[in-house]
């Protein structure tokens, strides 16, 4: 693959190394023979999620402002070709930048829900049909778009204690997200501790993203969903783009959702007994 990648850079590449991290895509570290660094994933098996990750990326770049989103240099059906970012341990001036940064990436208000294309949820198909919110309510498109389409997975829609707690709290799902009165924001939409790094300025980078528009709460709900942030990341947060009140329990909505699609991509054993209980708890 390499010779490959050698074709599309039009440069011979010096050095490939692997990069640790990644957990669906063969990750490595490039270095030309003019000294160029790139970080490359590839695929022998044709793919649309370098394509998809690469505009996700580019629409993230459009307002993020103090976030640093990586350039793509290729996105092909066997590459993904970004700029080399080199990395430090976060400080704790990097969290307060974080949260200040990502509220007003949040602040940029959208038109309507979803996306200009469908993309993934890890190695889930997430679809984005683009829809007015003057048209339909964000819990609607929540429910319709993100739970229902997990739900009815060949894996869960057999699950049938799990369909029965679902149908169960569908109701109050609905009642919860009738709070959200805000217009829509771009959201990372699969924002844990993975997916961002700190740039040797202490910039945050923003990372494999899987974008749409939607309630800016998802990015905040799933920061929190495996141990959370520096504290300093959500008061920084608050103090620029204050949640509103009833956070707790829309979490706890945001989150069922990347549950879900951990039980789908993991199994029971690992999620099952974490799903229901995000369930019943509602």
């Amino acid at each position: 693959m390499i010779a490959s990648l050698e074709r599309i850079l039009g440069e011979k590449i010096e050095s490939a190394a692997p990069v640790s991290g990644g957990d669906i895509a063969d990750s490595q570290r490039i270095i030309t023979a003019g000294g160029t660094q790139y970080f490359a994933k590839m695929s022998k098996t044709s793919t649309n999620s370098y394509i998809e990750e690469a505009a996700g990326l580019r629409a993230l770049a459009e307002i993020a402002g103090g976030l640093r989103i990586p350039l793509v240099h290729q996105a092909t059906e066997h590459f993904l070709v970004l700029e080399w970012i080199e990395t430090k341990n976060p400080s704790r001036a990097f969290w307060e930048t974080f949260g200040t940064e990502l509220a007003r990436f949040h602040k940029v208000a959208q038109d309507e829900f979803g996306f200009e294309i469908d993309n993934h949820l890890g190695t889930t198909p997430q679809t984005n049909p683009r829809r007015a919110h003057k048209e339909i309510s964000w819990g609607e498109y929540f429910a319709e778009y993100r739970l229902k389409p997990l739900l009815a997975h060949k894996t869960l829609s057999v699950e049938f204690l799990l369909q029965a707690e679902f149908q169960k709290a569908l109701p109050k799902i609905q009642e919860i997200l009738r709070q959200v009165k805000e217009p829509p924001s771009l959201v990372h939409g699969d924002l844990w501790g993975g997916n961002f790094l700190c740039d040797l300025s202490d910039r945050p980078v923003l990372i494999d993203p899987a974008p749409y528009r939607g309630h800016r709460e998802v990015d905040l709900a799933m920061t929190e969903l495996f141990g959370g942030f520096a504290p300093g990341f959500y008061g920084a947060y608050e103090r620029e783009f204050p949640r509103r009140p009833g956070y707790e329990s829309r979490r706890t909505v945001y989150n069922l959702y990347h549950l879900l699609n951990h039980w789908l991509m993991f199994g029971a054993a690992s999620y099952g007994a974490q799903t229901m209980a995000a369930l019943r708890s509602l």
